[in-house]
């Protein structure tokens, strides 16, 4: 019989061929309240594709160890890849998010939920890494760390100060021209702004913890969805991924005072870093490329993507770029007279963790 007329059975599961399943798949119910490409295959299971194999391997790493710390996760019952994406079959948790339950809940309810939540945080927080990034493959996919150019994976705490430091002082790129110029000073008039101390270590931490992926099952008891970015990364990145959300429109001012306070009870109060990490997040959804279509009337370089720049190395003042490392360069256009390829070999930066050819430098 064929699997789209039958009821996908889940003792079965691991009978049927992967095209017999994403054709089951594809033509199950979108399961809207978690995500779009989550998909409901029977009262039971739930179905989510993946683009990139290693996503997945992030994914399924940060949820074994957080199962390993007793927190409460769904169970995987099976991962297959067909043609180009990867797929997900796990368990249903039945219950309501926080973002259908969170008006009806109840302070005393909300307190209690806010314990549990609480509990979970300490458990994480207690794996810790001296890199940044995913668990599986290290890479930083964090919505915070995200440009064109990409942090390395597992990058240093020195990698990622420099990350917030680039963005939260970038003013344009005229500006950034400027601080390339032989005659210019250190910081050519502009005032550094504020930004976190550079963190000793990173925290497990799930980045994500929206009101769709907190659920409360029928016994009251707290489950986390989603680990997609999931890694280790500074503790104040789970209070702003908190804050990380469109529900603010449906809900009261009550509402939101209680998912305030819920948020400071779980994860600690973390405003100022917040705010910073919020404007990176609104700073690089432009793209370079558009740049390209408009005619500048002045060269126009991408500087924030560059080699690898380590400010301890030389003093001769290309530390100045307060660049992130593994950077590729995108360069637009050169100044006349200028040559970024020769103050990278003079440093002895360009051939070194550089994984741009050099001569897309020289012009």
């Amino acid at each position: 019989m064929p699997l789209r007329i039958m009821k996908l059975q889940g003792n079965l599961l691991h009978s049927y061929s992967p095209a017999e399943l994403v054709r089951y798949i594809w033509e199950s119910p979108v399961c809207e309240k978690y995500n779009a490409s989550v998909r409901a295959l029977s009262a039971n299971l739930l179905s989510k594709r993946y683009t990139k194999r290693d996503e997945l391997e992030d994914t399924l790493k940060a949820m074994e160890v957080a199962r390993q710390l007793g927190i409460r996760v769904p169970g995987i019952r099976r991962t297959f890849e067909f043609e180009h994406d990867t797929w997900c079959i796990m368990e249903r948790i039945h219950g309501s998010t926080f973002g259908e339950a969170w008006p009806q809940l109840s302070w005393i309810a909300t307190m209690k939920v806010a314990l549990q939540l609480r509990r979970y945080i300490r458990l994480l927080r207690s794996v810790t890494s001296p890199t940044a990034g995913s668990l599986a493959t290290g890479k930083c996919r964090s919505f915070y760390l995200e440009d064109r150019c990409e942090l390395p994976a597992r990058s240093s705490p020195e990698a990622i100060t420099r990350f917030l430091k680039f963005w939260t002082n970038w003013l344009s790129f005229k500006y950034e021209i400027s601080k390339w110029k032989p005659d210019a000073p250190q910081e050519a008039g502009h005032t550094l702004k504020w930004i976190p101390p550079t963190a000793e270590t990173f925290v497990l931490t799930h980045h994500d913890l929206a009101p769709r992926n907190l659920l409360l099952d029928p016994d009251g008891r707290l489950w986390i969805l989603d680990w997609d970015y999931a890694g280790f990364y500074p503790s104040y990145f789970e209070f702003a991924a908190m804050q990380n959300f469109r529900a603010w429109n449906r809900w009261s001012l009550l509402d939101r005072m209680r998912w305030d306070l819920f948020s400071w009870m779980t994860v600690g109060r973390s405003e100022r870093e917040r705010h910073l990490l919020e404007e990176i997040k609104y700073m690089n959804v432009f793209d370079i490329d558009k740049f390209d279509t408009q005619r500048l009337s002045e060269p126009v370089i991408a500087v924030h993507a560059c080699a690898m720049i380590n400010p301890s190395d030389k003093g001769d003042g290309i530390d100045r770029l307060d660049m992130a490392p593994g950077y590729e360069c995108v360069v637009d256009a050169l100044p006349t007279g200028f040559s970024l390829l020769a103050m990278l070999e003079a440093s002895g930066l360009a051939h070194r963790h550089c994984s741009t050819a050099v001569t897309t430098l020289a012009r």
